[in-house]
């Protein structure tokens, strides 16, 4: 156990001292070897955003869920008891990569989806998914309190959106048995499950499902219904 006070062995953990932000990794996963310990960010000056618009961006800003899970975990499904239920306004990064990818003339696959995403984390650090997709939805929505970010997938992106958002961030891991997953691709048609096994070893499809080791909860939708796992969620800020 880490006798630093500041430190969280369960998730990512930012701590600021004189004037300067240090966020950190805590990998336990070993998909993810690489991360334990890793100082991501130095200085106000290096962090990819500007730490002065935190106020502007959470001010009217109660819950900003995050939810990450493998592909065909249920995450869809949460996400739209949580709009129907608790009024839970969507922020989807896969229709932003897709606008992307239309605006490049290439093809609208999962494939090309999961590499276009690779590439902006490498091209901002992680950022685009503040900067471009989360950010501009939420401040066109001023009467909007409670947000859901339909999928992260990397642990940089969780400490990122924690650093800029604070108390009001929430990460929620959706998940089901494996076995789970491949009846659920297979109901959708022999193409759907093809592209599943072709995917599921992608670096990007394991770095999410490596997210439940950093999440404040985990929830099995195989277990529960999308409409008991949306009531768990919102007592997650009660506690």
């Amino acid at each position: 156990m880490r006798s630093d006070p500041f430190v969280s062995d369960e998730k990512p953990w930012v701590r600021r001292d004189k004037g300067s932000f240090f966020v950190y990794m805590n990998s336990r996963d070993e998909l993810l070897p690489d991360l334990c310990g890793k100082k991501i960010s130095t200085s106000l000056g290096q962090l990819p955003f500007s730490v002065s618009s935190q106020d502007r961006d959470r001010h009217h800003v109660k819950r900003l869920l995050l939810l990450s899970g493998p592909i065909a975990g249920g995450k869809t499904s949460v996400s739209a008891s949580l709009q129907e239920r608790h009024g839970f306004v969507p922020i989807s990064s896969g229709s932003f990569l897709r606008a992307q990818l239309a605006a490049q003339n290439e093809p609208i696959d999962r494939r090309n989806l999961q590499e276009l995403g690779d590439s902006l984390d490498r091209a901002t650090d992680f950022s685009w998914l503040i900067e471009s997709v989360a950010s501009p939805a939420i401040e066109a929505r001023p009467d909007a309190h409670n947000w859901l970010l339909d999928a992260v997938r990397k642990p940089q992106q969780v400490a990122l959106f924690r650093l800029r958002f604070g108390d009001v961030v929430r990460h929620v891991h959706i998940f089901a048995p494996e076995s789970v997953l491949e009846q659920r691709c297979a109901a959708r048609g022999l193409s759907h499950l093809e592209d599943y096994q072709a995917s599921v070893l992608h670096p990007n499809e394991q770095s999410a499902r490596s997210l439940a080791g950093f999440a404040d909860k985990v929830l099995d939708t195989k277990q529960y219904t999308p409409l008991e796992i949306a009531d768990q969620i919102m007592n997650i800020w009660e506690t």
